[in-house]
């Protein structure tokens, strides 16, 4: 004898069109953060290294100027995706239990140092 439970039909739903957005948006951004990031690393000046200066190898000392118009278009594009995701969390969430989605205010603070950064270093 098998019992039937009731199926709550609010807790078997399909996430909707919005909330996938909001998970693309999420990711896209991290990524976007990510590729900053990369952009920073091949950029940047050269270390000089004991081993460098033995080795007598040549070190570039300034940043790499083929690849900095890149990366402030990172960083909006980085901007502009967490944004989105937070508004649509903002106007998608129906209760106050919903997540806060700290992650996205963590990357909003990362994308703000990395910006204040690139202005105050790079620029």
């Amino acid at each position: 004898m098998s019992q039937e439970h009731p199926v709550d039909r609010r807790q078997r739903r399909k996430p909707d069109p919005w909330m996938r957005l909001l998970h693309i948006c999420n990711v896209s951004a991290w990524v976007a953060l990510l590729g900053f990031q990369c952009l920073w690393w091949i950029a940047r000046p050269e270390m000089d290294t004991g081993v460098v200066r033995y080795h007598q190898l040549e070190v570039r000392t300034d940043w790499m100027q083929s690849v900095l118009p890149w990366m402030p278009v990172a960083l909006i594009f980085c901007t502009a995706l967490s944004v989105a995701a937070l508004l649509l969390t903002r106007y998608r969430s129906r209760r106050r239990q919903d997540g806060k989605n700290l992650n996205l205010w963590l990357l909003l603070a990362l994308i703000v140092m990395s910006t204040v950064f690139y202005l105050t270093q790079i620029r």
